[in-house]
């Protein structure tokens, strides 16, 4: 599970270079940082294909990136106030 740093794409790409040589059978998931709304940051650009699922948290997203699936952060039932007694 990663979520965007940099940092992370030397740990996907070998966990991808182990599965390919049936070293382990690691998945790989991708989420994205919930701020970008329009465009992928850098870090899921380059790692769009190699994952085994990709979140998004925003329908702009899902519809630029049809491999993604949409995480939704906020649900109704969330955010609907609670009455005091």
């Amino acid at each position: 599970l990663c979520n965007g740093p940099g940092t992370c794409i030397p740990i996907v790409l070998a966990t991808f270079l182990f599965r390919i040589l049936f070293a382990c059978e690691g998945r790989i998931v991708f989420v994205e940082s919930f701020c970008r709304v329009q465009s992928l940051s850098l870090t899921g650009k380059l790692l769009y294909y190699f994952t085994d699922r990709f979140f998004v948290h925003w329908d702009e997203l899902h519809k630029k990136y049809s491999l993604s699936e949409v995480s939704n952060t906020f649900q109704s039932s969330q955010l609907a106030t609670k009455k005091c007694s």
